[in-house]
C-alpha cells in the first residue's frame, strides 16, 4: 500500500515503477476519525485527499481537502 503525489506521478518517465515513486507511509483517516480530526490533518500535511483505512488496512474511501474546509461549522470554536 502506498501513496503518489500526483505531480510526481505526471513528472515520472513512462518506465518508472509505481513502487519506486510511492510513500508507503500513508497518512490516513479511520471510520472513527472526526470532521475536525480530518481539518487537523489537512493543515499539518497539506494532502488534497486522505484515504479512509479500515482495521485491517483496507481502504474504504478518500475525503477530498474540498469537502472538509468547506464545512463552516469547523471554525466555530
Amino acid at each position: 500500500m502506498g501513496v503518489i503525489d500526483l505531480n510526481e506521478l505526471l513528472m515520472a518517465e513512462d518506465e518508472v515503477l509505481l513502487k519506486d515513486i510511492m510513500v508507503t507511509k500513508v497518512i490516513s483517516l479511520t471510520p472513527e476519525s472526526t470532521l475536525k480530526q480530518a481539518s487537523e490533518m489537512f493543515a499539518r500535511y497539506a494532502f488534497r485527499d486522505l484515504p479512509i483505512i479500515d482495521k485491517v488496512g483496507k481502504m474504504l474511501g478518500v475525503v477530498p481537502y474540498r469537502d472538509v474546509m468547506n464545512l463552516k461549522h469547523l471554525y466555530l470554536g
